[in-house]
């Protein structure tokens, strides 16, 4: 579990640092991973929203429930 929780660390960071290089104009324009090279705001969006139903399950498991 913790090289999994390591490992979405890691691409939370990756999606933070590729919308502060797209922002700030940083780096280059575009970035190639694996021999696809796409611009740094579109790998920003794809991890994102792959990022987006793992962080929708963690907060329907982890959301506060009122007891009646």
């Amino acid at each position: 579990m913790l090289v999994v929780s390591l490992a979405l660390a890691a691409l939370v960071l990756s999606v933070l640092a590729f919308g502060v290089m797209w922002a700030w104009r940083l780096g280059p324009d575009l970035l190639g991973v694996a021999g696809y090279a796409d611009a740094v705001i579109s790998w920003h969006w794809m991890i994102a929203l792959g990022l987006l139903p793992l962080l929708a399950l963690h907060v329907w498991r982890r959301w506060p429930r009122p007891r009646s």
